[in-house]
């Protein structure tokens, strides 16, 4: 039997009670919450608040759903924030952040641009990935 994973569903449950979800759904769940927070709040906005604490059932996910070149965005950035004495957590990373300078904001990497040019390519490995337990994404 294939059960149906609406997108939007998901997340509006999610947004909720995103432990409510299994962990399909969550997965789900959290990549339209981290796309979204970065399209509208900033790449970093997500960081310092609630998806911190996910951070490594993202980074789990997409390893299950073989994206290695999303995954290694978000590695960089993470090993960005750490070469410069910032622990990854949302505190360290919203004072670092509240404090940065001209200089590295100018300098830094693109992290949303990157990850957001992946974005088909990252949905495709993620409906293949779910696939195999049953699930169909719906957009």
């Amino acid at each position: 039997m294939i059960a149906i994973l609406d997108i939007q569903a998901v997340y509006s449950r999610g947004l909720t009670d995103p432990k409510s979800l299994t962990s399909q759904e969550r997965l789900v769940y959290l990549l339209v919450d981290l796309e979204t927070c970065a399209d509208m709040e900033g790449w970093d906005h997500f960081f310092m608040h609630s998806g911190i604490e996910y951070y490594p059932e993202i980074l789990a996910g997409l390893r299950a759903a073989g994206d290695m070149e999303s995954l290694e965005i978000l590695q960089d950035y993470e090993r960005a924030l750490r070469e410069h004495g910032v622990a990854f957590d949302s505190d360290a990373i919203g004072d670092f952040m509240c404090n940065a300078s001209d200089e590295y904001l100018q300098s830094c990497r693109d992290w949303r641009e990157d990850y957001s040019r992946l974005a088909e390519a990252r949905w495709q490995k993620v409906k293949d990935y779910l696939s195999q337990y049953g699930y169909t994404i719906m957009a």
